[in-house]
């Protein structure tokens, strides 16, 4: 499951997760006409201090219970505040830090595709 996935990803790299902040969406990403389920998730402290990194886990109705994981964002690169899936694609809204922001703070709002190909996670676009 993914629970038992973030789980074990935060026990490998030593970071802290909080399920209460996941954000999931759920909808047919590979075009199987199948539910698939995405969710955003954060581990804090994974390179020290207070450091954190967002992850996008991606569980595959058609692959076995396939799951695929990418780091999507961070402390000082950019934030997602919110997912959702349509058209077999993933979107999400994020925060991307301007060049005066403080690294709590990042303040331009945007909006980033991922998709799926060949069994990878990629940011459209990239």
């Amino acid at each position: 499951t993914l629970d038992q996935f973030i789980d074990t990803q935060a026990q490998r790299t030593g970071g802290k997760e909080y399920s209460e902040y996941r954000n999931y969406a759920r909808g047919d990403i590979d075009g199987d006409g199948k539910e698939d389920e995405t969710v955003i998730y954060t581990l804090e402290g994974i390179r020290g201090g207070n450091d954190w990194l967002q992850f996008l886990a991606v569980k595959l109705s058609s692959k076995s219970g396939c799951i695929i994981s990418e780091q999507i964002a961070g402390k000082d690169v950019r934030t997602v505040e919110n997912i959702k899936i349509a058209n077999e694609k993933i979107i999400a809204s994020t925060l991307e830090y301007a060049t005066n922001d403080a690294s709590c703070c990042p303040s331009i709002s945007k909006t980033v595709v991922f998709v799926i190909k060949n069994g990878k996670l990629f940011e459209a676009g990239k």
